[in-house]
């Protein structure tokens, strides 16, 4: 036994079953991400319908600014559009935040909206991911957000899927 497992009274192979474990968690956690992306994407291009980038970034910037501005409503495929997963993910991101720091989440809020303006320009922007879906990812210093997408060449739309923190997504906690 090591000095380093004899100061931590754990085997190696108990070292070992927890980094398994961990990592089947991270993969259950990345999984679970990608199909509920999945399903958002298949409602969105159902209905052809989103919420226009431009009016969400607005509708955030407004509430950080305790300035009360209607919920966007969904309108046809533009240049960049958030599905109804993707807003509901971006409203639960800012109440989970306003909830210790408003300052925090409006900056996180739009630090988001940011990135994802950003894809209509640069749809090439995020890396790929998994089901052929891109991924961009928007640090906030040791963690962050991801954002998961799709660019439909098509209809010259990004349509943005899901919204995580990264520890949500399935990436490791920073040490």
């Amino acid at each position: 036994m090591s000095e380093a497992d004899a100061r931590s009274g754990k085997s190696p192979h108990a070292f070992m079953r927890e980094a398994l474990d961990a990592q089947a968690r991270l993969r259950e956690s990345r999984s679970a991400l990608v199909c509920a992306a999945l399903a958002a994407e298949a409602r969105a291009l159902a209905s052809r319908t989103g919420y226009a980038a431009g009016e969400v970034e607005r509708y955030f910037a407004g509430r950080a600014a305790n300035v009360a501005l209607p919920r966007p409503a969904p309108r046809a495929f533009g240049k960049v559009v958030y599905s109804d997963a993707a807003l509901a993910d971006m409203e639960r991101i800012c109440v989970e935040l306003e909830a210790d720091d408003p300052t925090l989440a409006g900056n996180s809020v739009a630090l988001i909206a940011a990135a994802i303006r950003d894809l209509g320009t640069w749809p090439g922007l995020g890396r790929p991911a998994e089901e052929d879906l891109r991924e961009r990812l928007v640090s906030r210093g040791r963690t962050g957000y991801v954002v998961l997408y799709r660019h439909l060449e098509l209809d010259a739309c990004v349509l943005i899927v899901a919204i995580r923190h990264r520890y949500a997504a399935g990436y490791p906690r920073a040490e």
